[in-house]
């Protein structure tokens, strides 16, 4: 099993006193709502984005994945020219 596929142990009365357990994939954001307020807050300071993206010539792909899984950036950005870093 991969890691994004992996099983998640639960001890007995992890859910209970209404704690819930919820998975998103690639998330529910509506763009036109998200981006603008995502701006905003870059804009005010608030929302460092340029901190959590690193960006990658298309050739270091496996590069990109393993730094991803390590922790070293949040969001690889694949660049086809090889115009990466």
């Amino acid at each position: 099993m991969s890691r994004l596929h992996s099983r998640l142990p639960l001890d007995p009365g992890t859910l209970d006193r209404g704690r819930r357990i919820s998975h998103i994939c690639e998330g529910d954001a509506v763009p036109s709502l998200l981006i603008p307020r995502l701006t905003a807050l870059w804009q005010a300071g608030l929302f460092p984005f340029d901190q959590l993206i690193r960006t990658y010539p298309l050739a270091d792909i496996n590069e990109a994945e393993r730094d991803c899984d390590a922790g070293r950036v949040v969001k690889p950005v694949l660049i086809p020219d090889g115009q990466g870093r």
